[in-house]
């Protein structure tokens, strides 16, 4: 940048005369404010009063001394000559010195810091008129600029801060370059504070001529075309309606009513009429052959995934119902639009102020909505020449009033780099054809600078993060469609590149899907039903237009198939996506659990239509087995596209396609602290919701998700044949205070508050089977005031539920929430206490001595629920109905109250030490209750804060969870001295053991068994990334001299661990296997496939032959015994039956 070469000489003089007069220095205020005085968000300048130009005819630059001519001696912290009417801020946490804080010999701010990381701003504050529309211009250089350089102004009322505005940023070398921006400071701003941002990090930057002009908003003037071209598959919105467009060859073309269709190729004139029938002007138009594109046929892919107008079929009822609906939605877009066609401030009377982010979103879907109808070739608005001029017309408008290149980020990010893109892409795609090329360019390149790097969010404001999980997805609905309208490989090429990182396994620590199911969104939320939602959904959106290329193929979508079977399939009963992983989605109406799960059978539905046959067949039969076990919820109320509504159609109808049993499967999800155990032979469904040191208890965000407190304090969610238990407004009325299977404290919460992580890493399951499992929970609650031990134990057909070491520190008293359910208003309830039935009739009322309770419904006893105590234990009963709005979780939803009636019983906690210990049966009748009652299998071995132990006499079953490294001994036999989860069964000559500790993240995580026995134990399975559970079989003697035989286990299961042998010969094959009283290598390593194996043969039931070793062993003992009978009864072993 070049200046006046006597400019300098000029000043030179001036500063000198300035510095020999003191008194007129003195009178001089000097403008600078140091880091003691301020902090970051408080900047503080010297106020320039009336310098609002409201003449206009000389428009004024609000900035004083903004070419920095102006300057004063030298006073810390600057470091040289000081611009007047500035001020300088450092933040108080930079403590070098070594920076440069001046206006050099040019006349240019220069701020630098070469050796040590510096950040500074320098500001001028000064009154302004909020709405008002001003233009912000400045030059910078910078020069090895590591961080950012960049402008930014922080408007104000009065002294509170109403918004932030940033320029472009800057970094690295670059020379002098002038910046023109728009800005238009809010409605509620009158001050503001211009900063220039040096910001952390090294380097210099060179700042010069600041300039704020408020702006003359010239009326925008739509020029006639020179040219009319067009391919013969196009049409045509001329540029000024009220206009006669007269083609005179109109075998070529023709116009209806503003739109020109092509007929043929060839050449004619178009004369052009204005409203008083004179000639305006004369142009040529072309038509030319149309050639598709491996672009056309990504957005023909695009079109037919948004809106499918292809496979539309009036005949059809949904199509119908679909395209109706859609018509009266434009009826109203348009009426609404065209009453107000003359004002320049606004499209629609409802959507006046753009500066709030969601109105942009909301504006732009609008014109998507009337679109696809223009489009639809059944519609009353197809090729409708108002509806298209409206499309062309607001697209115009917002690009010149609100959404350009020159505009910046107020409010959500979300709305300026997904929500507006996506509307505009769609629109565009749809509309193509309406469109010319270079039309495409300019309404697409605000999407370019807003989103210009497809790895990135946010980066123009400065503050950049990561694009990952359902994030990434959305980055590629944005980029690499707005790629294929501007033709450009190199965003789609990008895109697609970026877009594969969804194709990957999560880091530990990291964010996305990992290797046991478990899905992580948000640095530390469990969001598999949320973010991870959006993944399956978009992506499968995407794959069609993505597999036109060939930089992803058909076989890169191996690993998305392990995410549909670890990840979401476990978490999907009859349709619904269980909510312990929805985050703040729980909290939006129009998004309840069955559509939910809407999303995800959607989403796989159009993966397997990409798929090869094999895993085609097995994702349509999951398809369809899920939709028609779901008798609550139409499917197709999920389905917005007539592709996808043909798609499950012609599944549902396809009698090649059979539904399929489900099998039973029981899903350890450590690595986001959850448990679904899905009991498909007994049809009812548990989760278990937990959260730990490493994930986040709940989320609350943009005012969602505002009582989500409890939702991971070791809540469970039950699932049986009341599909509408967890919609209908479950989440808006549910006592949020009382979820159940939480310990809590009765003491009112502000919305939004505590989200935490757990102190402890006490916190995970162990599976044995798919019927068999032990969790624990080492549990604190939010404001840690109180604390406890939480386990659950699944023993097949029930669950054991144990609290121990129950204290807290408040001048309250904690409750745990056995069961809170809503009762369905079309479904008739029985409640039976200790066998006796009990009325409830909105009314509260205390149960003393209870060993039972059961929740039935007599027509249907797959909706029963029965609990039995394990100790006497009293009761609060309560049967209230229960009113709330969405709007009361989500201030942005309805505030429409809807009312549900719950049935709750918890259990009061005012000792010290407390505890509980109580079972659930699912599905059982009160006459099966008490004998169960009767003959109560389960017996407590242990229940305080070391030890938490059970053991199942029907099904030789062992659950434990040991806190401390203590030992525990089973009988005799062997004894437990590591801390960590335990889940083992007796099978006839056997041991089985599952051990995880929670606490040790290594792999082949050990166990220190000490055993009582000539075989010690051996190694089945160690742990994996996808199931960190250590498996062990130890075989046992009985006595010699005995008639006694050790039982086999018989129990309404499969017989599944006899499998565990076959597993653990492979194993010793492998080098793997270890014998005797040692401990297991923590460098033990197995693959997930042999884990897969593992899992596989217990499924299969199978009983595996005897190891070469256990062979040798029999024929030794036999020999032993033959010689040394009497030496054997030092081995007698004591077997339970």
């Amino acid at each position: 940048m070049k200046k006046n070469p006597f400019r300098k000489v000029i000043l030179d003089a001036m500063k000198m005369i300035t510095a020999s007069v003191v008194i007129v220095t003195s009178i001089i205020p000097t403008y600078y404010v140091t880091a003691a005085e301020l902090n970051e968000d408080r900047l503080q300048a010297p106020s320039v009063e009336n310098i609002h130009n409201s003449n206009q005819d000389e428009l004024k630059n609000l900035i004083v001394n903004g070419d920095f001519t102006d300057t004063q001696l030298m006073e810390k912290p600057w470091t040289g000559d000081i611009p007047k009417s500035w001020g300088l801020w450092i933040p108080n946490n930079i403590e070098t010195t070594d920076y440069t804080a001046k206006v050099n010999e040019n006349q240019e701010l220069v701020l630098s810091s070469l050796t040590d990381e510096f950040r500074a701003a320098v500001n001028q504050r000064f009154d302004i008129i909020g709405g008002e529309q001003y233009k912000l211009s400045f030059n910078i250089k910078t020069e090895d600029k590591v961080g950012l350089a960049r402008v930014r102004i922080n408007e104000r009322n009065g002294n509170d801060q109403v918004n932030l505005w940033f320029s472009r940023n800057f970094s690295g070398t670059a020379d002098w370059q002038t910046v023109i921006q728009e800005f238009e400071p809010h409605e509620h701003t009158d001050n503001i504070t211009v900063e220039l941002f040096f910001e952390t990090g090294k380097g210099t930057v060179y700042f010069d001529d600041i300039k704020l002009i408020p702006s003359i908003k010239e009326e925008e003037v739509i020029p006639l075309e020179e040219e009319i071209i067009l391919n013969d598959s196009s049409i045509y919105i001329t540029n000024i309606d009220s206009y006669n467009y007269d083609i005179k060859d109109q075998s070529i073309a023709i116009n209806k009513e503003g739109l020109i269709y092509p007929l043929v190729k060839g050449e004619t004139q178009v004369s052009i009429y204005d409203e008083n029938n004179v000639l305006i002007k004369e142009i040529p138009l072309t038509v030319i052959p149309y050639q598709a594109s491996t672009y056309d046929e990504m957005i023909k892919e695009w079109n037919d995934i948004i809106a499918g107008n292809d496979y539309y079929d009036d005949s059809n009822v949904v199509m119908n119902k679909q395209n109706t609906q859609l018509d009266k939605a434009v009826e109203s877009i348009l009426s609404e639009y065209l009453a107000h066609i003359d004002n320049e401030n606004y499209l629609w009377s409802d959507i006046t102020d753009y500066r709030v982010s969601a109105n942009l979103t909301a504006s732009y879907r609008r014109i998507e909505s009337v679109a696809k109808q223009v489009t639809q070739s059944e519609s009353k608005y197809y090729q409708d020449p108002v509806a298209a001029r409206m499309v062309k017309d607001t697209l115009n408008w917002l690009y010149a009033n609100v959404y350009n290149e020159e505009s910046y980020i107020i409010g959500n990010w979300w709305d300026y780099e997904i929500g507006v893109p996506r509307a505009i892409n769609n629109t565009l795609t749809l509309m193509n054809n309406y469109f010319s090329h270079e039309e495409v360019l300019k309404y697409t390149a605000p999407i370019s600078k807003f989103v210009p790097d497809p790895y990135y969010f946010r980066v123009t404001t400065g503050n950049p993060f990561k694009a990952l999980g359902g994030n990434l997805i959305d980055m590629g609905r944005v980029k690499i469609i707005s790629g294929a309208l501007r033709e450009d490989d190199a965003i789609i090429t990008d895109a697609i590149l970026s877009l594969r990182q969804a194709l990957e396994y999560a880091s530990p620590g990291g964010e996305g899907f990992f290797r046991d199911g478990s899905y992580i969104d948000h640095v530390n939320v469990a969001l598999t039903g949320a973010y991870g939602n959006v993944m399956i959904d978009g992506l499968s959106q995407l794959l069609p237009v993505v597999l036109k290329t060939d930089i992803l193929v058909e076989e890169d979508l191996n690993i998305l198939y392990d995410f549909i079977d670890r990840a979401f399939l476990p978490l999907m009963y009859k349709g619904q996506m269980m909510d312990m992983t929805r985050g703040r989605s729980i909290s939006r109406q129009n998004l309840q659990s069955h559509a939910a799960g809407g999303e995800v059978i959607r989403g796989i539905m159009r993966v397997a239509d990409v798929s090869n046959v094999d895993h085609r067949d097995k994702l349509t039969a999951i398809v369809k087995t899920i939709v028609t076990q779901n008798t609550y919820y139409n499917i197709f109320d999920n389905l917005h596209s007539y592709k996808d509504i043909a798609m499950m159609e012609a599944l549902l109808n396809d009698t090649s396609v059979s539904s399929i049993e489900r099998e039973t499967e029981l899903s350890i999800f450590n690595e986001m602290d959850k448990v679904v155990y899905r009991n498909e032979s007994s049809d009812f469904a548990f989760g278990i919701s937990m959260y730990s040191n490493t994930t986040q208890n709940y989320e609350y965000m943009n005012k969602e998700n505002a009582r989500g407190w409890h939702t991971a304090d070791g809540a469970v969610y039950y699932y049986n044949d009341d599909l509408s238990h967890y919609s209908d407004n479950y989440w808006p009325t549910v006592n949020a205070y009382h979820l159940p299977g939480t310990t809590t404290i009765m003491k009112e919460r502000e919305d939004g508050s505590g989200m935490v992580t757990l102190p402890s890493d006490f916190v995970g399951g162990t599976k044995l089977d798919d019927y068999a499992a032990s969790v624990a929970m080492d549990f604190t609650n939010w404001n840690e005031t109180l604390t406890a031990k939480k386990s659950w134990f699944i023993f097949g057909e029930k669950v054991v539920f144990l609290g121990s070491g129950i204290n807290q520190t408040t001048d309250s008293f904690a409750v745990t929430t056995i069961e809170n359910r809503k009762l369905n208003q079309d479904e008739t309830y029985e409640l039976f206490v200790n066998g006796d039935i009990k009325n409830f009739n909105f009314e509260q009322s205390e149960l003393e001595a209870v060993n039972s309770i059961l929740l039935s419904n007599p027509s249907n006893s797959k909706m029963n629920i029965g609990y039995v105590f394990l100790e006497e234990t009293d009761l609060k009963l309560s049967h209230e109905t229960r009113s709330g709005s969405w709007q009361d979780i989500n201030a942005a939803q309805s505030d429409t109250v809807y009312s549900n009636e719950f049935l709750m019983f918890y259990q009061e906690h005012k000792r010290s030490n407390d505890a509980y210990a109580y079972v659930m049966y699912p599905n059982i009748t009160n006459s099966q209750l008490q004998v169960t009652v009767e003959n109560n299998s389960i017996e407590i071995l242990r229940n305080d804060e070391t030890i938490q132990a059970v053991y199942d006499h029907d099904a030789k079953q062992w659950g434990i969870v040991l806190y401390e490294d203590v030992p525990f001994s089973i009988d005799d036999d062997f004894t437990f001295n590591k801390k960590g989860i335990y889940s083992m069964k007796l099978k006839y000559d056997h041991y089985i053991v599952s051990y995880y500790d929670p606490t040790d993240q290594a792999l082949g995580s050990s166990v220190d068994l000490e055993i009582d026995s000539l075989h010690g134990y051996d190694i089945v399975k160690v742990s994996t990334e996808s199931d960190r559970s250590t498996i062990v079989q130890v075989p046992i003697l009985g006595d010699a001299n005995s008639n006694e035989t050790i039982p086999d286990v018989e129990d309404n299961q499969s017989e599944d661990d006899e499998s565990l042998e076959n597993d653990n010969q492979e194993k010793e094959s492998d080098g793997i296997k270890e014998e005797g009283n040692t401990t297991l290598n923590n460098g033990s390593s197995a693959n997930d496939s042999n884990a897969n194996d593992f899992e596989k043969e217990i499924a299969n039931n199978k009983t595996l032959p005897l190891t070469a070793t256990h062979t040798l062993n029999l024929i030794f003992l036999g020999a032993l015994a033959l010689s040394l009978g009497s030496v054997l009864m030092l081995y007698k072993k004591k077997v339970r039956k």
